[in-house]
């Protein structure tokens, strides 16, 4: 239910974008409409690719990047790239059951607290 909220919520936020750079003079959509007609329109999706490019510095956010596959489950795996220690670290990483596993550039997976 968090994905398809997730997905629903960002078509709505590229429709809204769409739409709001469009140039035309007209009232833009209902956000809750809007939110509840995409969530119909991804209802049957069973999975996704997702891609995520930070630009710039964003306090207390150490990921750069991210690209990786989700599941409606909820369920994820995919690589990226984070801040750790001021350096650039590359990662792959795996989501299941609401427990996340990092591999970095040495060792295993290693599994993450749930509030890290």
């Amino acid at each position: 239910m968090r994905t398809r909220r997730l997905l629903a919520g960002s078509l709505a936020a590229a429709a809204l974008t769409a739409t709001a750079c469009s140039g035309s003079d007209a009232s833009l959509p209902d956000g809750a409409q809007l939110v509840d007609d995409a969530a119909a329109a991804t209802a049957e999706i069973d999975s996704t690719h997702f891609a995520l490019q930070v630009n710039g510095d964003i306090q207390g956010l150490m990921i750069q990047s991210l690209d990786g596959d989700l599941t409606a489950d909820g369920d994820a795996e995919g690589s990226g790239t984070l801040t750790q220690a001021g350096q650039l670290v590359e990662i792959d990483f795996v989501l299941v059951d609401d427990t996340l596993h990092i591999k970095g550039p040495t060792g295993g997976y290693q599994q993450l607290p749930e509030r890290w």
